[in-house]
């Protein structure tokens, strides 16, 4: 649960915006659904707590900057691909 969390975090602009997701994700009834903003809260603080390298990274809209990076990889494996004469390599 935290992992998925956490990787919704890095993507989000806002915390508020983390918290939202978190609720839509779950089934209804759950404990994730109950869970207030200021329970997520405290869950992220403890998260950033023990992990704090990632403190800048998270509610920081970093989605579309890491989509660009997984472009640019999917681009040189494809180029790669075609210099070698086969361009359906990843396909097969």
């Amino acid at each position: 649960m935290i992992k998925k969390r956490v990787l919704k975090a890095i993507k989000a602009s806002s915390r508020e915006a983390v918290f939202s997701s978190f609720r839509v994700d779950f089934p209804r009834g759950g404990l994730a659904k109950r869970m207030t903003s200021p329970g997520l809260q405290t869950l992220l603080v403890a998260f950033t707590t023990r992990h704090p390298r990632l403190l800048d990274c998270l509610c920081s809209d970093q989605g579309i900057g890491l989509m660009n990076i997984g472009s640019q990889i999917a681009a040189l494996v494809q180029n790669w691909f075609m210099r070698k004469g086969n361009p359906c390599s990843l396909g097969a």
